[in-house]
């Protein structure tokens, strides 16, 4: 055999003719036999090209595809026509800092403030608009979902990975939470990580970047420390992989270092006073029995396909269902025995492995009669597991397969727009830029004043932690404080900034008031420090200056 021989047959599924001696003596027959040849070796190569190039077209649509199903549902949200949004406090902090007022000294700031200066830069750059948070808050959920999907296509199959980031995608809570969650930005963070650590490669820069992602999710939100200490304790116990796990310490550790020195540096003990020391005095909110049915509620339609991976038990400890399952068991453990505050936007983090998992269900479902009697029984286990679990549900808590008690009309509630601008045109059109307002942070936003109290929810309780300090009584303080009601420790420490508001009313700083939020000012009240009821509408009252 020549060399063309061995050429062509690598190269081509039919035999190519070897030139015998006497085409090999001579240059004509040799000339001859490459052409004869060439008309072989063309077409394969051009088949090979044309292949490669249809695959990459393939996987490109396929990706376009995913992105568009994926943004449909923010894009409806966007186009809303009512908006809703629970805790005001973080896009309101970002407009103060526009205003040059500092986090931690003159507002309160239970967390790394990253995400408002970030956002605090778009105010200064595009204006002050509720709607910069929420695109941004948009992204990350479609930046989450593509991850979502690559990660399911990677380890499962492609559909399966589009079911999970669809799953994900259109859940109730990414609707009812479209304006501003830490845990919304926390989440891609983790995702990132997850999805950087999962990949196949012996680059080790794979597990600092991992790292350094974990810690933007902890600068984000202080809650992605548990899914830090389930990738390192996973990546030691199960995989065997001490260097990676060294690597991801170091990733989280130099983040967190370098915000820490900064922050720090800007504001003192303040810093470490109101994002570690005060999360131990907020108290709680309920018994772990009652957080158990909200998550039920908030998990929604996952929550059937969650029983269906108890396949996860089968598989090695060392696969990706194991990852997930152990980042949602730890954070279900947090959420229901170590943190006292719960709320349905906490499980926004919760929800990005829960939809792995439940990916991981419907890839079992698909391949089930492909394989062998086992995993066709493991797979029929599974779908009758599902079945029961989402007609329990549905008998016994109608509507909590779509959330109806944490996510009214799918999350698609709120307040119309159009009545947030006309509200915040009239406070704008009889206050002076400069007054101040009493008002929910929310209305203070839109009309761009700053409110008498800020973080009114927070800033009582950080005015009584630092008497406490000051006292050398904070250690009694967290055995007080901690197991009390959530809402009652907040009540309590009104009378911290009662004086403030008094204040402001008797010297004429306020140049608004919308009753009751902060204080319960009757008519008479508001009518003796001379002002007068300027708006009315079904979700606003606003009173003014009787000379406005």
């Amino acid at each position: 055999m020549g060399l063309f021989s061995r050429y062509n047959s690598r190269r081509h599924e039919y035999p190519v003719e070897s030139p015998g001696p006497e085409s090999r003596a001579g240059c004509q027959d040799a000339w001859k036999f490459i052409g004869r040849n060439a008309i072989i070796r063309i077409p394969g190569s051009l088949e090979e090209r044309f292949g490669s190039v249809m695959e990459r077209s393939k996987q490109s649509s396929e990706w376009v595809l995913a992105v568009l199903i994926l943004s449909a549902p923010r894009l409806a949200r966007l186009m809303s026509p009512a908006v809703h949004i629970e805790d005001p406090n973080y896009i309101y902090g970002a407009f103060l800092i526009t205003l040059g007022q500092q986090p931690f000294l003159q507002f309160a700031q239970p967390n790394p403030p990253l995400l408002e200066s970030f956002l605090a830069l778009f105010y200064m750059i595009f204006g002050v608009s509720y709607r910069i948070p929420e695109m941004l808050t948009a992204l990350a959920y479609i930046g989450t979902g593509i991850v979502i999907y690559r990660m399911g296509s990677r380890w499962f199959s492609p559909i399966a990975g589009l079911w999970a980031a669809v799953f994900y995608s259109f859940h109730f809570l990414l609707f009812r939470y479209h304006l501003f969650e830490r845990e919304v930005f926390a989440t891609l963070a983790v995702a990132l990580a997850v999805d950087r650590i999962m990949m196949p490669s012996e680059d080790r820069r794979q597990e600092w970047v991992a790292g350094a992602f974990l810690g933007l999710g902890f600068v984000c939100k202080q809650t992605a420390l548990v899914p830090f200490a389930v990738l390192t304790g996973m990546l030691v116990l199960f995989h065997r992989r001490w260097r990676s796990a060294l690597w991801l310490i170091i990733g989280f550790l130099g983040v967190f270092a370098i915000t820490s020195v900064g922050y720090t540096y800007l504001y003192g003990i303040h810093y470490w006073r109101q994002t570690l020391w005060f999360h131990f005095i907020k108290g709680t909110v309920a018994p772990w029995q009652e957080k158990s049915i909200l998550t039920v509620w908030a998990l929604g339609y996952l929550i059937p396909f969650l029983a269906g991976s108890i396949y996860v038990f089968l598989k090695p400890l060392r696969s990706f269902e194991w990852i997930l399952a152990g980042l949602f068991a730890a954070d279900i453990v947090f959420f229901w025995f170590v943190t006292g505050a719960f709320w349905p936007h906490y499980l926004l983090s919760t929800i990005f492995p829960a939809t792995l998992l439940a990916g991981g269900v419907i890839h079992s479902w698909i391949n089930a009669f492909k394989n062998g009697p086992y995993q066709k029984y493991r797979a029929v286990v599974s779908f009758v597991l599902t079945l029961v679990t989402a007609t329990v549900m549905g008998v016994l808590a109608p509507g909590s397969l779509l959330g109806t008690n944490v996510a009214e009309a799918y999350g698609f509630d709120g307040i119309p727009r159009k009545e947030i601008d006309r509200c915040s045109a009239f406070i704008k059109e009889h206050t002076l830029p400069g007054e101040l307002i009493i008002s929910d942070p929310f209305i203070a936003l839109v009309s761009e004043r700053a409110k008498v109290v800020k973080f009114k929810d927070n800033w009582g309780l950080i005015m009584k932690m630092y008497r406490l300090i000051d006292e050398g009584r904070y250690w009694e303080g967290i055995k007080e404080m901690s197991t009390q009601n959530f809402g009652d420790v907040r009540f309590a420490s009104q009378k911290e900034w009662e004086p403030m508001i008094l204040e402001a009313l008797t010297t004429d700083k306020v140049g608004a008031i919308q009753p009751n939020y902060e204080l319960p000012l009757p008519p008479d009240r508001m009518r003796q420090f001379g002002f007068k009821q300027g708006y009315r509408s079904l979700y606003y009252e606003i009173w003014i200056r009787d000379n406005r």
